[in-house]
């Protein structure tokens, strides 16, 4: 009864949210690819995942502080008594200190790794929807042209060349190859103001 009336609410919420069927078609499609992308990851990327998840928190930053000062303290105070396990300037500390940050970086690493592909992944994919629009839109335009030719309207966008640009299909290959030409010279004009400076 109670998870009913929950369910009823959620829907309740979504309508007056303004959620349609497609966008939660959308949610949910977009949640599968998240999915899949975690099932794809190893047990060693999980791990990693953890770890920097764990180490990032704020209280980790205070349980490293607070175990330094303990180690510190503690091997001061024994030192004065002559038994102290890690003297001044505590080698065993810089050690531990040491072993860490290099496990940590390759935890980092592989972390940055696995959210590469991931991006890369949702890149590729928000590239494929975004030629697909375009192709769409060559479509609906090559319709609307045909519309008001059958119809016999004056069309004035016929005369316009932007429109007529528009209708054609888009050279991605070419426009690709421009915008690296673009994107170089821009660069090294970058380059020769640096170097000028």
């Amino acid at each position: 009864m109670i998870l009913r009336k929950k369910r009823a609410f959620g829907r309740k919420v979504e309508e007056s949210c303004g959620v349609t069927g497609g966008t939660r078609e959308n949610i949910k499609a977009i949640r599968e690819i998240e999915l899949e992308a975690h099932r794809e990851t190893t047990l060693i990327e999980r791990f990693g995942a953890s770890v920097v998840s764990i180490v990032t928190h704020p209280a980790s930053i205070l349980l490293h502080g607070l175990g330094f000062f303990s180690w510190i303290t503690a091997n001061e105070r024994l030192w004065f008594w002559g038994t102290s396990v890690d003297p001044f300037p505590f080698p065993m500390l810089g050690l531990a200190m040491t072993f860490e940050a290099i496990v940590l970086a390759i935890v980092i690493l592989l972390n940055q790794k696995r959210q590469t592909r991931v991006e890369d992944h949702f890149e590729h994919l928000n590239l494929q929807i975004t030629m697909l629009a375009e192709q769409e839109t060559t479509k609906i335009l090559q319709s609307l042209a045909r519309i008001c030719e059958h119809l016999d309207i004056a069309n004035s966008a016929a005369d316009d060349s932007e429109v007529r640009d528009m209708i054609g299909k888009t050279p991605v290959a070419a426009l690709a190859k421009e915008l690296k030409k673009s994107t170089t010279a821009a660069s090294s004009d970058v380059d020769s103001l640096d170097s000028a400076t």
